[in-house]
């Protein structure tokens, strides 16, 4: 309850263990690095959260306590009730569609960065 209501006190930029861009771009490890992280605050004691934890904190819920992963969720609920209310779950992305992912021009991270926050992060990309 406390992930869904914002309330889990994981909301930092990134998590703590995370010294390289590389490790936020590989799924696998930036979920084991965000279930590893110790919560900035007690759980329950303040609601926010940050947009780069919020979908790891997600995705493990799924995974963790559903069984299924969080594509798989959005792909099969998300859409039958977007279609129920007359939408067209294919304009509702989860994540880049493969065609326009392939197209954007990536530059391969360069440099280590620390997990101390946004403005050095902010930094590091420019």
């Amino acid at each position: 309850a406390d992930v869904l209501g914002h309330r889990a006190g994981l909301w930092s930029v990134v998590p703590r263990d995370v010294k390289e861009l590389s490790h936020l771009l590989d799924y696998e490890g930036a979920l084991a690095a965000w279930q590893s992280t110790p919560p900035l605050e007690p759980p329950g004691s303040a609601q926010r959260y940050h947009a780069a934890s919020y979908g790891y904190l997600c995705a493990s819920l799924c995974r963790d306590l559903a069984g299924v992963e969080l594509s798989e969720l959005w792909d099969g609920v998300v859409a039958a009730a977007a279609r129920s209310r007359g939408f067209d779950p294919g304009e509702m992305l989860l994540t880049l569609p493969p065609h326009l992912a392939a197209s954007r021009d990536v530059a391969p991270p360069t440099r280590n960065i620390s997990s101390m926050g946004l403005e050095e992060l902010s930094r590091i990309l420019g």
